[in-house]
């Protein structure tokens, strides 16, 4: 019996995958790891792409600190909140943002809609910028802990879960 390569084990991998009509947001990260580990599981649920709004580490570090899974998901880079905002608002893709602000809808009873869509998740220490939240339709992660937030790759994970998990019990 002839042993699979790694290339085609990834092929097959990619051929059996889903992708749903969701982008993953970051903003100027300024930990790698965050920016990694959004990636990572924007990979491992199947959306679409990873959108970046500021800097991008070197290709080696994103390659190493995702486990490679830079490659097989797609990140776009935006100079700034709002190239980002003219190129979502051409293409009709919705913005939801993962903030704790007044406005902001629970998560946990929210419905996300059929079409194409963004989930932003702010910068570590300012959030989400004004010009993108005012756009947006703002969530929260509802938390009945002593904690208050969470990490902003881990804020999109769940975000990011829901939104798969609604999917799937729409199928």
């Amino acid at each position: 019996m002839k042993r699979k390569t790694r290339n085609e084990l990834i092929k097959k991998d990619l051929d059996r995958s889903v992708q749903y009509p969701v982008h993953l947001v970051a903003i100027n990260f300024n930990d790698d790891h965050n920016l990694a580990f959004l990636i990572r599981a924007a990979a491992c649920f199947g959306a679409k792409s990873v959108m970046v709004i500021g800097s991008l580490p070197p290709y080696r570090i994103l390659r190493q600190l995702s486990v490679g899974l830079c490659n097989y998901i797609p990140i776009e880079q935006f100079s700034n909140p709002i190239e980002f905002l003219t190129v979502i608002e051409e293409r009709g893709i919705e913005i939801f943002s993962i903030e704790l602000c007044e406005e902001a809808q629970a998560l946990t009873h929210f419905q996300f809609p059929n079409t194409e869509l963004c989930i932003v998740t702010g910068h570590e220490t300012i959030g989400v910028p004004m010009e993108i939240l005012i756009r947006s339709t703002p969530l929260y992660i509802p938390m009945p802990g002593v904690g208050t937030c969470l990490n902003t790759s881990q804020a999109a994970n769940v975000a990011l879960f829901e939104y798969i998990r609604q999917r799937s019990i729409e199928s």
